[in-house]
């Protein structure tokens, strides 16, 4: 089944208020499969986690999701967290900024899509002005279109959510101006016109002599086509339809 872009954009926005998932224009990164519940992860003399504060709160205290661990200092905190998009030579990314960590202290980490890295490993790249840069490839940096840790079972979304054909639009609006005819028609007539029973179909007379109709074509073309085999079995002649 294909559902639009848009459909899928605006459940993903609905998402965005999660810890672990961030819509950045048309493109949507989720990170849950990152998230490490269990252990941070530690870079030289730092630790960092995502999707929320880190694990192990005794070096830098609580609330904090990066850490210096030698000085004890928290880089950040999860509610400050914000993300742009970055686009490095060409490979797509995004970065997620952090503040509010102490003394001023503040962290970005730059998610650089790698298909190749799962969940791969974050790399320490510089300090400045108390200002703590992260890099960390990983399949989780690339944008999808929707979050990975709530993937549907195969089959529900397809991957070619570009647009609907024109064959489907067509249904959709039968489909949506059917259920409006005949709902919105049984309502009125039950309620405004007060009918009961098989009165409330709308146009109910139209209806069984379509439908018979339907039924006398099918029965013609049943026995017109009978008979044609019985007269080819039989060798004998027939008359055209």
């Amino acid at each position: 089944m294909y559902l639009p872009k848009a459909v899928i954009h605006l459940w993903l926005v609905a998402c965005a208020s999660a810890e672990c998932i961030y819509v950045i224009g048309e493109d949507a990164f989720d990170l849950t499969g990152l998230r490490n519940n269990y252990a941070d992860y530690v870079i030289r003399d730092y630790s960092l986690n995502v999707c929320g504060p880190l694990v192990d709160s005794q070096s830098c205290g609580q609330g904090y999701m990066g850490c210096q661990t030698y000085s004890k200092s928290g880089l950040g905190t999860p509610s400050s967290a914000t993300a742009s998009s970055i686009d490095i030579n060409s490979v797509k990314g995004f970065t997620l900024s952090l503040n509010n960590g102490l003394s001023g202290r503040s962290m970005e980490i730059n998610f650089v899509c790698n298909q190749y890295q799962l969940p791969g490993v974050p790399v320490f790249v510089a300090e400045t002005n108390l200002h703590y840069n992260f890099q960390w490839q990983t399949v989780y940096g690339c944008p999808v279109v929707y979050p990975p840790s709530a993937q549907p079972p195969s089959g529900i979304f397809e991957t070619d959510v570009e647009g609907l054909s024109g064959g489907s639009i067509f249904l959709i609006i039968l489909l949506v101006f059917s259920v409006v005819y005949f709902f919105g028609g049984m309502v009125y007539l039950k309620f405004r016109r007060h009918e009961a029973g098989l009165d409330i179909i709308p146009n109910r007379v139209l209806w069984i002599n379509f439908f018979g109709l339907v039924k006398d074509g099918a029965v013609y073309s049943f026995e017109k086509v009978r008979e044609r085999i019985n007269h080819a079995r039989t060798g004998g002649s027939y008359s055209s339809l």
